[in-house]
């Protein structure tokens, strides 16, 4: 069975909120966001607070072997809301 992962490790602040930390760590938060990223299957989701280079993923999907439809990996930067609260952010919530 697929899963949605919200890769918010450390606080909801991470997806929900990112615009309440302070700018020097949004990239720190990106990197501990891909860390849960390593948890992906075949057809999960996962929603992140920030950019994720491609070839990364893709080099993901083949380190972790996974076959059959690949993962989807939704930054929030993709889309106009700001959080991953369905009614905040409809958009990203429909690419769900």
């Amino acid at each position: 069975m697929p899963k949605l992962v919200l890769a918010n490790p450390h606080s909801r602040a991470m997806v929900a909120r990112p615009h309440d930390l302070p700018p020097k760590s949004w990239r720190g938060c990106d990197v501990e966001a891909a860390h849960m990223l390593w948890s992906l299957d075949a057809e999960d989701i996962a929603i992140i607070p920030g950019p994720l280079d491609k070839e990364f993923l893709t080099y993901l999907i083949e380190l972790l072997g996974i076959t059959g439809p690949a993962p989807t990996v939704l930054s929030m930067q993709d889309y106009n809301g700001i959080h991953w609260y369905p009614g905040d952010n409809p958009e990203l919530f429909a690419a769900v």
